[in-house]
């Protein structure tokens, strides 16, 4: 994570959704919290495809979406512990983790 210096216009701008600017001081933080929150929009989107379609095709994806999703939020918090942070926002998703 060291490594990460600068972000492209583009990511930043996707980004803004979270009401914050990256700083060199935040940037890891605010890069990790903003990706929890865009794998938790997918976990969302996940649960309403499943509870409003009865297409095979979308149910399984629906559910392949929830297994990766639910990984990748459990991966950047590991990242986030890692650097010393452990919020409560980061587990707001974690209801959304069950099939």
């Amino acid at each position: 994570m060291a490594d990460l210096v600068r972000m492209s216009p583009e990511v930043i701008a996707g980004m803004r959704m979270s009401g914050t600017k990256p700083t060199r001081e935040n940037r890891v933080q605010w890069f990790l919290e903003g990706m929890i929150e865009h794998h938790g929009g997918a976990l969302q989107m996940a649960h309403e495809a499943r509870k409003n379609s009865t297409n095979p095709t979308i149910l399984r994806l629906a559910r392949e979406i929830i297994v990766a999703q639910r990984k990748e939020i459990i991966d950047l918090r590991k990242m986030l512990q890692s650097e010393g942070m452990n919020k409560s926002d980061y587990y707001k998703f974690d209801g959304l983790f069950a099939l």
